[in-house]
């Protein structure tokens, strides 16, 4: 083992998971903010996941906005496909998802 964190993002590949989001919610949202790595996680929510999403920049919640389940699942296949292998996001709260 080399001491690296399974699922660690290439910077390349956090910039098309930026698009994804942009792409699959809305254009005009702050998505470098709200889409971060976890070691760029202020408040340390999942610090073992591939990323973080912060909805307080506008991304709809599934809880509050079930209408958004869609466009989740369609990030997630896309994502997916876009890694090579099967991921899901996890609420963590009415703010905050993490990916796996």
């Amino acid at each position: 083992m080399n001491g690296k964190k399974e699922g660690v993002l290439t910077k390349e590949q956090l910039l098309e998971i930026r698009k994804i989001f942009k792409k699959t919610f809305e254009p005009g949202l702050d998505y470098e903010k709200s889409v971060r790595l976890p070691e760029d996680d202020t408040g340390g929510w999942a610090p073992q996941s591939i990323l973080v999403v912060y909805k307080e920049y506008g991304i709809p919640d599934r809880y509050y906005f079930p209408q958004s389940y869609k466009k989740w699942d369609a990030a997630e296949v896309e994502i997916s496909a876009l890694l090579g292998r099967e991921v899901y996001f996890e609420d963590i709260n009415g703010a905050v998802s993490a990916l796996y």
